[in-house]
């Protein structure tokens, strides 16, 4: 993750243009009130492949974020990268 913060587009199809996104992104799957991309202000897209996601595993199940939970998620990844563009 060094660096995580000055490497976007992010996930595999530079689909997110912001490192919160990509933390608002998998907390969408555990918090019901996540509903829209905060980048285009539209529901999240379906999945390319579906059948790729285990949302029915207990592993990944986890609380819901609060918005400064991920705050401090995206805050802690940016002291990982070693100069700020």
């Amino acid at each position: 993750m060094r660096n995580v913060a000055v490497t976007a587009p992010y996930m595999h199809n530079g689909v997110f243009a912001d490192l919160r996104t990509v933390v608002l992104f998998y907390d969408k799957f555990n918090n019901a009130q996540r509903t829209l991309n905060p980048e285009t202000s539209k529901p999240w897209d379906v999945p390319e492949v579906d059948s790729h996601l285990a949302l029915d595993e207990e592993d990944f199940q986890q609380p819901a974020l609060k918005d400064a939970e991920v705050d401090a998620l995206v805050a802690f990844m940016r002291t990982l990268t070693d100069q700020l563009l």
